[in-house]
């Protein structure tokens, strides 16, 4: 029964429908170009301020179970937070990996970026001199990328345990 329980999560995170995730409010249903469209009207958002092909939706095996997995933007029951979320082809509970305010939706895009090593923000002398720096991700998968339009970026890595925020860029 467990198990059916939690494929339901997960067919329901990926099909469209609302999801339960541990930690963020009940509810969650996919971010569309639509939300995205409604939110820079309300703002005054000009196109050109935006990124240009957004997605929303992104996949690849993070985890190197050899299943795909989904990372996916989410807007909450309530439309005051949005989500980023990865679902595990393996199963399991949708798992959040970052909360912002619903309005960032106009200024946010998820890739996937190919395994490899890669500089790190902190590597090339950005960010707080205080804070503990990672200098390189290194990574046997590839994992999701959220971009934040002309910005900045945070790379998720899974670590074999959980899935690791990392700037990329700042």
């Amino acid at each position: 029964m467990r198990a059916l329980v939690l494929g339901f999560v997960a067919a329901a995170a990926l099909g469209g429908g609302e999801v339960e995730a541990k930690g963020a409010s009940p509810g969650w249903r996919p971010a569309t170009m639509a939300d995205a469209d409604a939110i820079a009207a309300r703002l005054g958002t000009k196109a050109e301020d935006r990124p240009p092909n957004p997605a929303y939706d992104v996949s690849a095996d993070f985890d190197g179970d050899g299943r795909r997995d989904h990372a996916r933007m989410m807007i909450d029951k309530a439309h005051r937070r949005l989500g980023v979320f990865v679902v595990r082809g393996g199963g399991g509970p949708p798992l959040l990996l970052q909360s912002e305010p619903l309005d960032r939706l106009i200024d946010l895009t998820l890739s996937v970026q190919a395994a490899g090593v890669y500089q790190t923000a902190c590597g090339r002398g950005a960010g707080d001199d205080r804070a503990p720096c990672q200098p390189r991700l290194m990574s046997r998968h590839p994992f999701p990328v959220l971009t934040y339009y002309e910005t900045s970026d945070i790379a998720f890595r899974w670590n074999g345990r959980r899935f690791v925020a990392v700037y990329l860029t700042d």
